[in-house]
């Protein structure tokens, strides 16, 4: 009887020891199917404000960067205050931005837009705001960095303070 007992008991731990295993080899495979089906599910489209931030920053970007934030603000307020999509004011920033560096000025993207929401709120009660103003503070932005020499901070302030001494004098 003993023996019969030690007999099962060396045949239990002998099923035992292969259910262990079973065990691993299964979530060996689990974890295989898994990194495979990642494969198959769809890419997350990166954001018009991460593209728009990425372009700006010259280089790789994370999503969480605090600049993707800054950019997603600037394009929902540029689209308001200009009445265009944000689309629009990420395209005009990258074009205005371009024809500056063609003058060999370095313009970053995010601060022409930055720049446009500035300009864009002055007064808005007393000037009407749409695609061609955007427009037309990027001609005055990059003469002036170009022509001029004037910083980017400069260049903002001054086309401020046109802007205001216009609507001031009634023009």
């Amino acid at each position: 009887m003993k023996r019969y007992l030690s007999i099962l008991l060396v045949a239990l731990l002998l099923v035992g020891c292969g259910e262990k295993d079973k065990v691993a080899k299964l979530e060996a495979e689990n974890q295989a199917l898994k990194v495979k089906l990642a494969g198959y599910e769809p890419a997350v489209e990166p954001s018009l404000a991460y593209k728009f931030a990425a372009l700006a920053a010259e280089k790789p970007i994370s999503q969480q960067d605090t600049s993707v934030a800054h950019a997603k603000s600037l394009l929902d307020l540029a689209a308001k205050q200009y009445n265009i999509t944000p689309d629009e004011a990420a395209n005009m920033s990258l074009r205005i931005a371009d024809l500056a560096k063609k003058s060999s000025v370095n313009a970053n993207p995010l601060e022409i837009l930055e720049g446009a929401t500035i300009y864009g709120a002055v007064d808005s009660k007393q000037w009407k705001k749409d695609k061609e103003n955007f427009a037309k503070f990027g001609a005055l932005y990059v003469a002036n960095r170009t022509q001029v020499g004037a910083s980017h901070e400069v260049a903002v302030r001054s086309l401020v303070a046109l802007q205001t001494s216009i609507i001031n004098t009634g023009g």
